[in-house]
Order: structure tokens, then sequence, then C-alpha cells
């Protein structure tokens, strides 16, 4: 099978660039040569060994990525990610990402009991912070974030980061978690 260990060495060699962006290239180019190297078996494998090559390639790429160059921490990151789902990471977003159109809390009562959850509103201070070059996760889902919170509702939108904004733009986000915190 396809030597992602390999793949990403070579990948992210040349990176010098360590935008989202950039991030984005290398992952979807090491992600390219998996599926050539797939591609050019005489005989394809089952299609669970494949998803679970992708996953190994999932779990190395995102351990590099917030590891940032800690190799001992990388080592931790990869191992607790091969042990997890990645399907159920995704479906915990899924599941509690709102989605355009979902209820708000006032309509949700209107709903046919069987499908309703009566959620209660968020009773305290919320910030959300979310880079837009997320792939996973969509500005767009936190329309309407506001009318499920009771209280004052914070949302920071930073164009240049992806999903880790803690990594891609740190100052920035310790600058607002302070100014929060001391409200």
């Amino acid at each position: 099978m396809a030597d992602y260990e390999a793949v990403l060495r070579r990948t992210l060699s040349g990176m010098v660039d360590p935008s989202a962006d950039a991030r984005t290239k290398v992952y979807d180019r090491a992600r390219a040569t998996i599926e050539r190297q797939i591609a050019a078996m005489p005989k394809r494998p089952p299609d669970s060994v494949i998803q679970r090559q992708y996953e190994k390639l999932d779990a190395a790429t995102l351990a590099k990525l917030v590891a940032r160059g800690d190799a001992d921490l990388e080592a931790k990151y990869r191992a607790a990610f091969e042990s997890s789902s990645f399907d159920a990471m995704m479906n915990y977003y899924r599941a509690n990402y709102p989605k355009a159109g979902s209820p708000t809390p006032e309509a949700s009562a209107s709903i046919a009991p069987a499908t309703a959850v009566a959620w209660p509103k968020i009773q305290c201070p919320v910030l959300v912070l979310h880079g837009m070059q997320d792939r996973a996760l969509h500005a767009d889902g936190h329309s309407g974030t506001w009318n499920w919170v009771a209280n004052e509702t914070t949302i920071v939108m930073f164009p240049e980061a992806g999903h880790f904004v803690q990594h891609d733009a740190p100052e920035q986000v310790n600058e607002i978690l302070l100014e929060t915190l001391a409200r």
C-alpha cells in the first residue's frame, strides 16, 4: 500500500509557506500521490484498506499540522489520531454545527414532537473564532448563532486562517481571548 510517511516527507520538504492555503495544497498533493499509487496497483485493494490508508494520511497530516515541528508532540498526536475515527470526529461537527435552515429555539417548538429537541438558549456570553479558510466548517454555519444565545454573542472571522485558528493567528487569538476573559 502507499507509504504515506514518505509521501508526506517529500511533500512537506519543499513547504516554506505555513499558511492555511499552503497546507491545504500540501495535503491535496499528498492525497493525489496516494491516489496515483493505488491506481497503479495491478489489483485494487478492498475499499476498507484504501479508506484506512487515507485515515493514516489524515492522522499523519493532522499530527504534523498541530505539532508544528515538535517531533515528540507529533508522535503523541499521531498515535491518538490513528486510534481515533476521523468519521467520528467529522460526525461530531455534523451533529453539533448549525446548518442553514436550522430552527431557532422558538421555532423548534413547532416541529413535530418526534423530531423536535427543545434546546435551551445558552445563558453565558459566547465568543466564536472562525478561520474563513477552514475546509471542514464553513463560515455561513454561524448565521443565526445569536438565536441560540440569550446573552452577548461575538463572532470573529479570520480571513487567512484555517480550521486551527489558534495556530494560524496566535497573536490575534490570544489578544481577543485575553480581552474577552478580562470583562
